[in-house]
């Protein structure tokens, strides 16, 4: 699996690519034994829903998205998605207390990398383009398209 020299770098137990058609299987053998409370998809497209489906109908749980207006969910799923960006500027407090501490704090001491590291695409207002097309090419799977000014 090519996630796994990616997975060690961040300190994740297990990643999963939800291509995979063994994906759901795979999920559920690594959840054995543990405390299942439910699906955080990031992806939110119908592909990454169809993939995780199984996982939810065999362990049940609660659904939650950081993007808006996901489509494919199972009938009768409990959750609902959350903005990340609305609940920072809808709080102030939650705002100051995940961007201002929390994240400089984690930064800092390891326990929140930023990941995935970037793709420099180059330097210049002329290299936005190339970026988007290659963004379009070759899709953004644990990368990060950069241009720097």
């Amino acid at each position: 699996m090519k996630l796994k020299p990616l997975q060690a770098n961040t300190g994740a137990k297990h990643a999963f690519d939800y291509k995979f058609a063994s994906v759901a299987d795979d999920i559920i053998k690594a959840l054995e034994g543990t405390m299942f409370l439910g699906v955080c998809d990031c992806i939110g497209t119908p592909d990454a829903a169809k993939a995780w489906t199984p996982v939810y109908k065999k362990l049940g749980g609660r659904y939650g998205s950081v993007l808006p207006g996901a489509e494919g969910l199972p009938e009768g799923i409990e959750g609902g998605s959350v903005f990340a960006a609305s609940v920072a500027l809808a709080d102030k407090y939650i705002g100051e207390v995940v961007w201002a501490k929390y994240i400089p704090e984690a930064l800092a001491n390891g326990s929140f990398k930023a990941k995935p590291d970037p793709t420099v695409v180059g330097h210049g207002l002329e290299k936005i383009q190339p970026g988007m097309d290659k963004l379009k090419k070759d899709g953004a799977s644990f990368t990060k398209y950069v241009v720097t000014l």
